[in-house]
């Protein structure tokens, strides 16, 4: 019983590797015809339609931007562009957090978090929640309307 497994999991292995080599082959032929040792030109279109699909542009967007004889945008200020997309998104949900904590809790602030051994600032005072002992720091004056920084159950 063990050998017939034995032969199962070799059988496996060796299709799997020769379908990485068969793969690895296209690959390299492609390569190949990108670096003009072929000298098509259409190898050089493929390796357009390579970079632009790299950095998820559409290949009609770089056929307009060669006939408009502009140059692509270069990674980084794809990075960039994308960087402030990100930014604009964690915004917005930071945006949809404090409309859900409004509605749950009202105009309750929620206590800061207070790490093993920091100090507690000035004007600040140290109180244990009630339900799941976490230590949390709020004003003073802060005292009868706030919540856990963990539970956000009243303190």
């Amino acid at each position: 019983m063990q050998i017939i497994i034995l032969i199962i999991i070799i059988a496996l292995v060796v299709s799997n590797n020769k379908k990485k080599t068969a793969n690895y082959k296209k690959d390299s032929l492609g390569q190949k015809e990108t670096t003009g040792q072929y000298g098509s030109r259409n190898g050089s279109q493929q390796a357009n339609n390579r970079a632009a699909n790299s950095r998820s542009v559409t290949p009609a967007s770089v056929n307009a931007q060669a006939k408009k004889g502009t140059k692509q945008e270069s990674v980084v200020e794809y990075l960039n562009k994308k960087a402030a997309v990100d930014q604009a998104e964690h915004q917005a949900e930071e945006r949809q957090a404090a409309i859900r904590q409004k509605k749950m809790y009202g105009n309750a602030k929620v206590g800061r978090r207070l790490l093993l051994g920091d100090p507690i600032p000035k004007g600040m005072i140290r109180v244990d929640c009630g339900y799941c002992g976490a230590e949390n720091v709020l004003k003073s004056s802060d005292r009868g309307n706030c919540l856990c920084y963990f539970c956000r159950t009243k303190l």
